[in-house]
């Protein structure tokens, strides 16, 4: 029922009081905002550039992984965190991993 439901969501919530015997976690999360700028009717053309500036924005518990998708050409990104830019950088993408999704990489490749 909704108020058995809601009970349980409160309990949940209240997890980490004392005398609660339901552990929560609390993990590291990314934002991740990918603003394209579009390009040349010439490049879209060719499938290298974005139909039209937009932004993407979504969060992330593992990992963000950036690509060039289909595109048999290198992906130029300029990063930027926390508005402070950081790098320029050409190639195939980028991935950015919370300790959580860094952890389970080292352990699927056979690390402490």
């Amino acid at each position: 029922s909704v108020s058995e439901f809601q009970q349980t969501i409160s309990h949940v919530l209240k997890a980490n009081e004392p005398g609660n015997n339901v552990g929560v976690t609390l993990r590291r999360r990314l934002k991740c905002e990918v603003f394209c700028q579009g390009f040349s009717a010439e490049s879209q053309a060719d499938g290298k550039g974005c139909q039209s500036p937009r932004t993407v924005t979504t969060m992330a518990l593992n990992e963000v992984v950036i690509d060039r998708g289909l595109s048999p050409y290198l992906t130029g990104l300029e990063l930027i965190c926390n508005g402070r830019y950081v790098a320029d950088i050409a190639g195939d993408g980028l991935i950015f991993a919370t300790p959580t999704g860094s952890t389970a990489y080292a352990a699927a490749a056979g690390g402490p």
